[in-house]
């Protein structure tokens, strides 16, 4: 099947499909890389504050159940991977990424952290995730490049397992961390209302 006579699925593109894909090669490669023939690339500038502020509610509730289940359960991917990699065991890519950053010491709570990260700037920035399946593919690479990468491969069906991993198994707590960020904003919200109030004059000892 031939379809190089035909345009591009992406709604105003006029590029010419892949010999056997929907798409040009320009957005089969942005559906590769984001899940999406439209995704982008989400800097890790642009999220570093929610994760700072997803890790800050995941320390502060360190021992809840959910928490310490979700970092015991990280930890044993990431502990499984190094040490199938050490005994020369044969390794899925993504076992490959989860034995690397197991190397470089990786913890699960900076896992969970980029991961919550991510979705607290999809809910301030609906507009930049496509798609749904773009956002699993941003966990993906920021997970990911929590640890040098080097020349090790990061095909659609790695980020896919990772993300859909991270997705699948800690969206609750992911949630959490979601409603506890919002209840802190809506806290500063309302004592920055409170602070523009004018306040009363002071009264003074001839007002008396």
């Amino acid at each position: 099947m031939n379809n190089t006579h035909m345009a591009c699925h992406v709604a105003g593109c006029g590029q010419l499909r892949t010999r056997r894909g929907r798409y040009c090669r320009p957005h089969a490669r942005r559906l590769n890389a984001f899940g999406n023939p439209n995704g982008r690339h989400l800097r890790k500038e642009a999220v570093s504050d929610y994760v700072a502020q997803a890790r800050r509610i995941l320390l502060a509730n360190i021992e809840h159940e959910g928490v310490s289940l979700a970092i015991k359960e990280l930890q044993g991917v990431l502990t499984d991977a190094s040490e199938r990699a050490n005994n020369g065991l044969a390794l899925t890519r993504t076992d490959e990424h989860w034995s690397r950053l197991a190397a470089h010491n990786v913890a699960p709570l900076d896992i969970l952290a980029v991961a919550a990260g991510v979705i607290l700037y999809d809910r301030a920035d609906p507009l930049f995730f496509a798609r749904n399946n773009s956002y699993v593919f941003a966990i993906a690479r920021a997970v990911l490049g929590l640890a040098p990468r080097g020349d090790m491969p990061m095909g659609s069906q790695t980020l896919q397992a990772i993300g859909g991993h991270v997705v699948e198994r800690y969206s609750a707590l992911i949630l959490s961390v979601e409603r506890a960020a919002n209840q802190t904003a809506a806290h500063e919200e309302a004592r920055g209302k409170a602070m523009s109030t004018p306040m009363r004059p002071a009264t003074t000892q001839a007002n008396l």
